[in-house]
Order: structure tokens, then C-alpha cells, then sequence
């Protein structure tokens, strides 16, 4: 299974893209408990389609849902890198709304 995502990934572009990792991280994390795998597969993600906001947001909840004594900083960190990477590719409501969610979670 591991193998398909991966060769699925790599054959696409865009939301395409966003929609198997955020599906293959979720495999890792959920039926396997591979939170890790999970982690790689978002960071890889975000850094090939750091213009589509959803996968940001599902890779920020997934930072959310694992909870710990270092949550803050992850999470800021991933906001932080989502607006800087795609500030010039996110539509700018895109943006906002992804600002919005980093005010909310403070």
C-alpha cells in the first residue's frame, strides 16, 4: 500500500498531490500508529505543494491531535512556515484563513 501512495504521489502535482499525503499520512497515523511516517509524509508534502492550504491545515491538526509538552512549538512552527513558504502562492484569503486558524489555536 505504501508503495502505491508513494508512486501516486510522485506521478501528480497540486491538490492532487495534497489529497494522497494528507490520505497516506493518515493511513500511517491511524491503521498503522506510525506517527512519525505520518509526520515525514506531511513535511514532505507541504515542501512539494506548499500552495494548497488544506494540506497545511491537515498537517497543523495533525501537530493539534498528538498533543505534548512541546505542542506550542510545533504548531507555531508549522504556521510560521506555511505563511512564509506560500505567502506569495496562497491566495491571499487562503492566507487569511490560515492566520485566523494560528490566532484561534493561541
Amino acid at each position: 500500500c505504501e508503495k502505491l501512495y508513494e508512486e501516486w504521489i510522485n506521478k501528480t502535482e497540486g491538490v492532487s498531490t495534497a489529497f494522497l499525503t494528507m490520505h497516506y499520512a493518515r493511513f500511517e497515523e491511524q491503521v498503522k500508529g506510525d506517527f512519525e511516517k505520518a509526520r515525514e509524509i506531511y513535511e514532505a508534502g507541504v515542501m512539494k505543494t506548499p500552495d494548497v492550504k488544506n494540506l497545511w491545515l491537515a498537517f497543523i491538526q495533525f501537530e493539534r491531535n498528538r498533543g505534548g509538552d512541546d505542542l506550542e512549538n510545533r504548531v507555531s512552527s508549522l504556521y510560521e512556515k506555511a505563511t512564509s513558504l506560500t505567502e506569495t502562492k496562497l491566495s491571499p484569503e487562503d492566507l487569511s484563513d490560515l492566520l485566523i486558524s494560528y490566532m484561534e489555536f493561541l
